[in-house]
């Protein structure tokens, strides 16, 4: 496979090897075969990366064969239902009461008109203009804000009287799974424990004389049968803790996903391919030798699937109908023809 990558790659290569000659029918033919599939793969992701516009350039895959390999044959394409999700009644009531939020119990009980064990879409206000609670099961989505702080009133708390990370982690999680969010769902590092991040703020007094910590938060993202998933509006839950464990933010986005087909994955020559022939995105945040790129190497590479843009205002407001595709994010190595070498990432669609 490396032998192919290379012919593939390296034209020089190729003229030099007289036996390859015989093959120029069969190469032709590959050639076009994967021009078409460039062309009816197109891959865009306004809101993350743009066309690689690069000219002239080589393509060097320092990967093993034995990694690209274990690559899946086939991966399936996701979309999210329109079925809303069912947050029951009892669990928002239990959520409120923990939070503390004014008058929430009542409030919530105020709101719902029927007989349905479920919460319908629903918004709360608080004593204040930055306190709601938000509820809209169509978008799988609960927003709870609290934003007054207590370093507002006389009190001077102690220097941390916020809840450890360990404590908020372990909350997020109870609350999370009482309202369907389950542990397989959540993304993981690469040696198998959950991807947490985590935050924590400082406030101080008296010119700076007094100093206190004031909040910390832990963030877990979704991920999708197992691989990571890249959106623009990431699907997640997170909780923020202010001093004395009063909580000051809950989120959850978790709308239901189903599956709608599954096709087979391109190769790892059709990946070089893609590159090569400028069917491959760049990242946004690339940057490029001064000097133009001579070569792209390929040193790593990852799969996730890409949520599509919701084009503005309309994202704010529904949940994207558009299908959840797996792509291959590339860890790259630009190199000039004077060795200027910068970092950067490319994008690949998977699919067949």
């Amino acid at each position: 496979m490396i032998g192919l990558m290379k012919v593939l790659t390296n034209f020089k290569f190729f003229r030099r090897n007289n036996c390859m000659l015989k093959c120029i029918p069969v190469l032709s033919l590959l050639f076009a075969a994967l021009l078409c599939w460039g062309q009816t793969n197109r891959l865009e992701m306004p809101d993350c990366a743009s066309p690689f516009t690069a000219k002239n350039f080589q393509v060097i895959n320092t990967i093993p064969a034995h990694r690209w390999g274990k690559l899946p044959k086939e991966m399936a394409v996701f979309k999210y239902s329109n079925r809303p999700s069912e947050f029951p009644l009892a669990t928002i009531q239990m959520l409120l009461k923990e939070s503390g939020f004014p008058g929430g119990t009542m409030a919530l009980q105020a709101a719902v008109t029927n007989d349905s064990p479920y919460v319908s879409k629903m918004l709360l206000r608080g004593g204040i203009q930055s306190d709601f609670f938000a509820v809209d099961p169509q978008k799988g989505s609960i927003i709870l804000n609290s934003q007054f702080e207590q370093s507002n009133s006389r009190e001077t708390p102690p220097a941390d009287a916020v809840p450890a990370f360990e404590t908020v982690q372990k909350q997020l999680l109870q609350w999370g799974a009482a309202l369907g969010v389950q542990l397989d769902g959540i993304s993981r590092n690469t040696n198998g424990n959950m991807l947490v991040f985590k935050a924590e703020g400082q406030t101080s007094r008296l010119g700076g004389a007094i100093k206190y910590k004031n909040r910390r938060s832990c963030m877990m993202l979704r991920c999708l049968a197992g691989y990571h998933m890249r959106s623009s509006d990431d699907d997640k839950i997170s909780l923020e803790l202010g001093i004395n464990g009063r909580w000051l933010r809950f989120q959850m986005k978790w709308p239901e996903i189903i599956p709608v087909r599954t096709n087979k994955i391109i190769s790892a020559e059709e990946v070089v391919q893609a590159i090569q022939t400028g069917h491959a995105l760049a990242d946004n945040v690339n940057e490029y030798p001064r000097q133009g790129i001579a070569l792209v190497e390929i040193i790593d590479f990852e799969i996730e699937y890409y949520v599509p843009t919701v084009a503005t205002p309309a994202r704010f407001n529904s949940i994207s109908q558009a299908e959840i595709i797996p792509i291959l994010s590339i860890h790259t190595n630009f190199k000039s023809k004077t060795g200027e070498t910068e970092d950067g990432g490319l994008f690949v669609p998977l699919l067949k």
